[in-house]
């Protein structure tokens, strides 16, 4: 074979019909099929699938900083600045997709800070060892929803967590992408939420607010159907002016309305005491009246219990 030279490189497919390789990132040309490139520390057999089959290329040998690229033949092409052999900051990796990665290369592959931006506009921004993030990093999505934490194979993975457009900040374990199991969402109007989370708000949960405008405190514990209040045995309570202090509901919830069968009952000093029991329609009662100072409870409940509705929608509608 004969011995190509680091001035002259590979001209045409000469020294590519053989044994020896083309260094992508440097240029130098090896005679063994595989191993270290000497000159950067590029590893062929350990990263060879990340960088293509490249068409060959002229390389020069010069003193000063100069801009290189690499075009591989399924249309990635890598851009840097070497001086000498040597890489000088990062390597920017352009594919056919339009995806843009700019990292440090090191030791034989992407080793230091980098960052990938997305052909549809999302970023992620980490730390990268041998080719792979390692550790915590940050995606920022388009729609602005921003994830912070473990990440693995440019997905969420581990403890982490995100922030919504609308404020919420969603704490948990993520599995592929996705929260798994209970999370904890902090609202940016005080409440907070724990319990499932599955593209929103969906299975059990409590979703807690002391100090809110017009109601002292809201506990609702039950099931949620897109991030609304959803079941035949919801419990919700309301605290009048504070905490023991005011109406307790059991039953049956629906689209932001009492719905189905239910109870209410007052609670005073945290002690409850029976009410009522009727059967709602859009938190509307079906049955007969009660004694006029009865009614005028249930009244005053029933419009306590529909305030708390109202506002743990619009609390967690706007927030995630």
């Amino acid at each position: 074979m004969r011995e190509k030279t680091e001035d002259t490189g590979v001209n045409g497919d000469e020294g590519m019909k053989k044994e020896g390789w083309l260094c992508p990132l440097c240029g130098t040309y090896h005679s063994e099929r595989l191993g270290v490139c000497e000159s950067c520390g590029y590893d062929r057999s350990a990263d060879c699938s990340r960088f293509p089959t490249l068409v060959p290329i002229e390389v020069k040998t010069t003193e000063k900083e100069e801009r290189f690229t690499v075009a591989g033949l399924d249309g990635t092409v890598i851009t840097g600045i070497r001086k000498g052999k040597e890489i000088v900051g990062p390597l920017v990796q352009r594919d056919s997709r339009g995806n843009v990665f700019t990292c440090r290369w090191k030791d034989g592959n992407w080793n230091g800070q980098g960052k990938y931006a997305y052909a549809d506009g999302s970023v992620l921004t980490g730390r990268w060892e041998r080719g792979k993030v390692a550790g915590d990093g940050r995606i920022a999505y388009l729609n602005g929803t921003v994830y912070e934490g473990e990440i693995e194979n440019f997905l969420p993975q581990g403890n982490g967590s995100i922030r919504f457009p609308g404020g919420a900040v969603l704490n948990g374990s993520f599995l592929a992408g996705g929260p798994v199991g209970d999370v904890d969402i902090s609202f940016p109007s005080g409440g907070s939420y724990r319990g499932c989370w599955n593209k929103g708000l969906n299975g059990k949960g409590v979703f807690m607010h002391l100090f809110c405008p017009d109601i002292f405190g809201i506990i609702y514990s039950g099931n949620w159907v897109n991030s609304l209040p959803f079941d035949s045995d919801a419990a919700l309570t309301v605290y009048d002016s504070s905490p023991g202090d005011g109406y307790e509901y059991c039953g049956g919830i629906k689209q932001g309305n009492l719905s189905g069968s239910g109870r209410i009952y007052t609670v005073k000093n945290g002690l409850k005491s029976f009410l009522a029991d009727d059967f709602w329609m859009e938190s509307k009662r079906c049955n007969s009246m009660k004694s006029p100072e009865t009614e005028k409870q249930i009244r005053k409940a029933e419009k306590m219990l529909q305030k708390a509705l109202a506002y743990i929608e619009k609390t967690v509608r706007l927030a995630v």
